[in-house]
């Protein structure tokens, strides 16, 4: 996909979400002021690469607030990726770890603003940067007789890569519904795309923390959240507005 093509898809959901804005209705923009927050967390990063080729352990913590229609909403991650592989054809045994954090930070329009429940279901645009260090370990292996296979002085490669940053952004689509209380369960759709990676000096990184494979030029990604929803002294206000009678 083209960087022409990539911005036009990134204006085209703007401007649908700034229609949606707009043609709210009165009483979905009545208030700005924020009327609750949602701390929550990614219940399956942890166990994601537990039955997959890679291996490591992720977590991520979320925070939302919303300003009735519109939301503040951003992630925390943090971990380690481990891959480890032989090819046969070149009789190499390689490994490749990356280790750091990730933040994403948007805003969301949401199309339940005013629901007794404070359930949420939106679109939304994010920016993310990615912060590692990784590093690359390739060895021919050798023989019974502890010579290299195939000869020719071939060496193993052990390069490391530190402060590597990359950034890229995410239109994304969810839900989050009150299952108990203040407890809300809910998941988040993700479509990654334009990414960049800096300050890469000796290759080009394999798998970037919070994107994932860096193979091709757009990712797929989805989290499952539980969180707990802190009502703000707003909220009370807001509601005594709406039960007002309109003159």
């Amino acid at each position: 996909m083209t960087h022409g093509l990539m911005f036009r898809y990134i204006c085209s959901v703007c401007l649908c979400l700034g229609i949606l804005a707009r043609s709210a209705p009165v009483w979905a923009r009545a208030s700005h002021r924020p009327t609750g927050i949602h701390l929550g967390v990614d219940v399956f990063r942890p166990f994601q690469y537990k039955y997959y080729e890679r291996k490591g352990t992720q977590y991520e913590l979320n925070a939302c607030t919303d300003f009735s229609s519109m939301m503040l909403e951003g992630d925390y991650g943090w971990g380690s990726i481990c891959w480890e592989g032989y090819n046969p054809k070149a009789d190499v045994l390689s490994s490749y770890t990356s280790s750091g954090q990730y933040f994403r930070v948007g805003l969301n329009y949401n199309f339940l603003p005013d629901t007794p429940n404070k359930n949420q279901a939106f679109l939304g645009l994010r920016y993310a940067t990615s912060f590692f260090q990784d590093q690359l370990v390739s060895k021919v292996v050798y023989d019974s007789t502890g010579l290299i296979k195939g000869g020719g002085g071939r060496g193993p490669i052990n390069s490391k890569q530190t402060n590597v940053r990359a950034r890229w952004f995410e239109a994304v689509a969810g839900v989050k519904v009150r299952i108990w209380r203040l407890l809300y369960a809910g998941g988040t759709i993700r479509y990654k795309f334009v990414l960049r990676t800096d300050y890469a000096k000796s290759y080009v990184p394999y798998d970037v923390l919070g994107w994932g494979l860096n193979e091709q030029g757009a990712s797929f990604g989805v989290s499952y959240y539980l969180s707990l929803r802190i009502p703000l002294a707003s909220e009370t206000s807001v509601r005594l507005k709406s039960s007002q009678p309109h003159r």
